[in-house]
């Protein structure tokens, strides 16, 4: 599958509108208090009516259906105690790193991508005390995963993997949902690069109670509560510029 360079690649790497991104810099940016992540505009988007519909909708397990109608609820409550976990101090603290590190416009992007990581990693700590997302859960091993070609070369690095050349097309983001098409670099049901996984996956966490909605229906994409870490995705668009991007298994085919 091809990539195409655009600055602001919002709607691949966030699943958001380009808008969306435009105002986190314009309005929001740098400020990112914890919050529950709206659904993304556009195709794959939804809304309240899309939620009861998928409720009623028989190919959808009778638990998830349950699970369904008060999942926004929950996460609302999840994100609120994962919120109350970070000193209002730590907050801006993270916002002026996350300032800093798009503003750095003449350092390396590798060293601007790793740092996003680590200040993925610290507001992650206040996640992690309440996502349902640990170790052996592989769900979202099967889905896409976008990233950029700087990222594909640092994982190359990592793990001694050849990056595949993806040419400046057209991006069409891939819509993977089955069990039978992993990440390639899912191991045993682990992550054999957690170390260097991209910033998609290390921003990929869910404000449910468990993995219910997580696990992968046949056909029907199920909608996951998530924490909103938008300003961390716009300033990873913000450092990778007009990189290409492209799904991990289109830089890392299956050997």
């Amino acid at each position: 599958m091809a990539g195409r360079r655009i600055p602001l690649a919002a709607a691949i790497v966030a699943g958001l509108a380009i808008d969306k991104v435009k105002d986190i810099f314009v309005t929001d940016y740098p400020q990112c208090p914890l919050e529950v992540c709206e659904p993304p505009a556009g195709e794959g988007s939804y809304s309240d009516q899309d939620f009861e519909r998928l409720a009623l909708d028989p190919r959808v397990p009778a638990r998830v259906r349950v699970r369904l109608k008060v999942a926004n609820e929950q996460a609302q409550e999840i994100v609120g105690r994962a919120r109350a976990r970070m000193p209002e101090s730590e907050q801006r603290e993270q916002e002026a790193r996350l300032r800093a590190i798009v503003g750095a416009r003449t350092s390396p992007k590798e060293g601007r991508i790793r740092a996003l990581y680590q200040l993925a990693e610290d507001r992650g700590r206040a996640i992690a005390m309440e996502a349902p997302c640990k170790r052996g859960c592989a769900h979202c091993c099967h889905i896409g995963v976008t990233v950029s070609e700087t990222e594909a070369r640092l994982i190359a690095k990592a793990s001694g993997r050849r990056v595949t050349h993806v040419p400046m097309t057209t991006f069409s983001h891939r819509q993977i949902l089955d069990y039978e098409n992993p990440c390639p670099f899912l191991r045993a049901g682990e992550c054999s690069i957690y170390e260097n996984r991209p910033l998609a996956c290390r921003t990929q966490c869910s404000a449910d109670v468990d993995s219910l909605l997580c696990e992968l229906v046949p056909e029907v994409e199920i909608p996951v509560p998530y924490f909103d870490l938008t300003p961390l995705k716009a300033a990873f668009v913000a450092v990778c510029g007009n990189d290409v991007y492209a799904d991990i298994r289109d830089f890392f085919p299956t050997l």
